[in-house]
């Protein structure tokens, strides 16, 4: 996929009321030197004001004019499309203009959207907002809406001007994706870093002829719209996936591969997925080609190596779909990438110091070009890591010690399921007070590590019904000699052999301060 290929599909701008679609599209459009469409100012141009028609004809009615504009504009090129706030909440119009264009959503805060649609010059009759109070029904409209605009690129307007957002849009439309190539075990294939890029999943990692889509629940409703069409679709339960689901979905999948003759098999979703995924096609006769969408942090950055299964020839990371993470996962995500930051890139982790994540606002997702520079980054560390052989060792960091004393178990004390990237919050902040305890680190390192972390809205201490004693005795059982990545700096791990066990019971306990 050229520049030259992504510059003439269409842009369709999506979002709520007040959050600056007409206004940024017709700049973006100017910019490209596309042509302006607004959907609700089509319609009417052809069919009379839209109050008519809901008062005449009904929403039904005017809800299948939209159809027919949404499939009109799909078959264009070279537009910019501002569409109406709920347009894009139709499934139909989502598969038309969602596969034929790159959609971005506009976002803002209610006390934004506010400020705007009440100090608009033009005054934009909004029947929606003719109420006793129009703050609290735009919260409700947005929370409404929200789950549904959260399946595409989001971009936040908040207290930025309009040809802020619209260089940003520019520059996310005419860059291709970043791409280089990640070493496994069994060989190499290609990660492809960008946004909107799940329509284009075909060209990125050359698939052709049928396709087999293994996904979760969440994952094929936020984003399988805007994937290629599948010849068939396995969809994972939520929640915890045992061995007898996990076997169910691997036969499906070759099943399906038997009636096709051969496919792909491509993953959409979260490591989970992509480990089944892999599992269905390195266990189906020689094995068939795979292809990777990661549509969380922790699957993205380590470009979902897995080295007990089939390797896959393409992982593409669309980086919009971190966006629809909730704010749990986003900030589990966030810690791995701290990991690699300080095994590997003194500037990754002032980077995750200085951006501005949102992790308290989910009304305010976290920068697109963010999100892509900070991904691409983390990647490459991975990657370089993992082609070290002398390095490998390191990978462990944080997490040797999270597991050595139990604590990816730590949710489960008081807490319904563990998240993987909160055990390993944990395991860092053990790993940075352990080597300046000894003395390989300055106390400094600790504490910077602890308040980024706490900056992510991840726990930091143990629940009071962990027993530190116990764990350490269990520990020492499993272990003679303890082996344990510890840090001197920021970039600079290694790996301490007979660590004293009366240091890192005194770590433990002061994690339950």
């Amino acid at each position: 996929m050229t520049s030259a290929g992504l510059d003439t599909r269409s842009i369709v701008l999506t979002g709520f009321m007040g959050t600056g679609k007409s206004t940024i599209g017709r700049l973006v459009a100017a910019q490209l030197g596309f042509d302006f469409v607004d959907t609700d100012v089509l319609i009417e141009e052809r069919h009379g004001p839209i109050a008519t028609i809901f008062a005449r004809q009904g929403e039904d009615a005017f809800r299948s004019i939209e159809r027919e504009i949404a499939a009109e504009l799909a078959a264009a090129r070279r537009l910019v499309v501002a569409t109406g706030g709920r347009l894009m909440l139709d499934p139909a119009n989502v598969a038309s203009l969602g596969r034929n264009g790159r959609v971005y959503c506009l976002v803002a805060t209610p006390e934004e959207i506010l400020e705007r649609v009440t100090g608009d010059s033009v005054r934009v009759e909004r029947p929606l907002l003719a109420v006793a109070d129009p703050f609290r029904r735009i919260v409700d409209l947005l929370a409404e809406r929200g789950p549904d605009y959260r399946r595409f690129a989001q971009l936040d307007t908040t207290g930025r001007s309009p040809e802020v957002v619209a260089g940003d849009i520019v520059a996310l439309a005419t860059s291709d994706p970043e791409a280089f190539a990640v070493v496994g075990p069994g060989g190499s294939w290609q990660l492809s870093v960008g946004t909107a890029l799940l329509p284009f999943v075909r060209q990125l990692a050359g698939i052709d002829g049928a396709l087999v889509v293994v996904t979760d629940v969440e994952s094929a409703r936020l984003h399988l719209p805007s994937c290629p069409t599948p010849d068939l679709v396995v969809t994972l339960a939520s929640g915890p996936r045992g061995p007898d689901v996990l076997d169910a979905a691997r036969h499906q999948v070759h099943d399906a591969l038997t009636r096709l003759g051969s496919a792909t098999i491509m993953s959409l979703g979260d490591r989970g997925v992509a480990v089944t995924a892999a599992s269905a096609a390195a266990t189906y006769r020689g094995g068939v080609d795979l292809v990777h969408c990661p549509t969380d942090l922790i699957a993205m950055v380590t470009a979902v190596v897995d080295e007990a299964h089939r390797q896959p020839r393409a992982v593409v990371a669309d980086v919009a779909t971190v966006q629809a993470l909730d704010r749990r996962h986003f900030s589990a995500g966030m810690v791995e990438v701290l990991k690699w930051g300080l095994i590997g890139a003194a500037a990754l982790v002032d980077g995750l110091e200085q951006g501005e994540w949102h992790t308290g606002e989910p009304a305010r997702p976290p920068a697109l070009l963010d999100l892509r520079t900070l991904v691409v980054a983390t990647a490459q560390i991975v990657a370089e890591t993992r082609l070290e052989a002398r390095r490998r060792d390191l990978l462990g960091l944080g997490q040797d010690v999270a597991s050595t004393f139990g604590l990816p178990d730590m949710e489960r004390l008081d807490r319904e399921q563990a998240v993987h990237g909160e055990s390993l919050a944990l395991g860092l902040i053990a790993t940075c007070r352990l080597s300046a305890l000894l003395g390989h680190c300055p106390v400094t390192l600790a504490g910077r590590v602890e308040r980024l972390i706490e900056s992510l809205g991840v726990p930091t201490t143990l629940p009071p019904t962990f027993d530190p004693r116990a764990a350490s005795r269990s520990a020492r059982r499993q272990a003679g000699g303890r082996r344990l990545v510890l840090l001197r700096d920021v970039g600079d791990p290694f790996v301490a052999t007979e660590v004293p066990d009366a240091a890192l019971l005194e770590v433990l306990e002061s994690l339950q301060t």
